[in-house]
């Protein structure tokens, strides 16, 4: 076994090779002061490329709320129920509806040629999505309910489609 004046022996001699209390730190090199100036002097990425003129436009009170409601659907359990049944049936159709009154609740669509899935959006609940109802034709539908403003990605992502200027 050690004695205590091996071990104190030790650390002492590790604290002289790393540099006593800065325990490993080193200083940052400085660099050439010419070495700056020829950075400098070549030409930039923005340089070389144009940049690219973008439009941006505020959305609408009704397409933040769509984004909303697709948002707390994604968070939701069911865009992986929906993920699911569209590797078995194919790629879904989907549209997201305000309804009426003012609880500002959205309806969710999404739909095959077998089957469809209907799912309340309400914001402000503590579940803020459920199931409202399902069925398999299409016919049983609201034709309000089957203008599909919305597309379903991997895993069962709901995307609304808001136009882009």
């Amino acid at each position: 076994m050690p004695s205590s004046s091996t071990s104190a022996r030790s650390v002492r001699r590790l604290r002289s090779s790393t540099g006593g209390s800065r325990k490993g730190r080193r200083r940052p090199r400085r660099s050439h002061p010419s070495a700056g100036a020829a950075v400098a002097a070549s030409p930039t990425f923005s340089d070389c490329i144009a940049p690219a003129r973008r439009r941006l436009r505020r959305l609408s009170g009704a397409e933040v709320a769509l984004l909303a409601a697709a948002d707390l659907f994604n968070a939701s359990t069911y865009r992986r129920t929906v993920g699911g049944i569209a590797k078995s049936l194919g790629e879904a159709r989907a549209s997201i509806v305000p309804l009426s009154g003012d609880a500002g609740e959205l309806a969710v669509t999404v739909a095959w040629d077998l089957s469809w899935y209907q799912y309340r959006v309400s914001p402000d609940s503590s579940q803020p999505v459920r199931l409202e109802r399902r069925g398999h034709e299409l016919d049983e539908l609201e034709q309000t309910f089957k203008e599909w403003n919305a597309h379903v990605e991997d895993e069962g992502r709901l995307v609304p489609e808001i136009a882009r200027l």
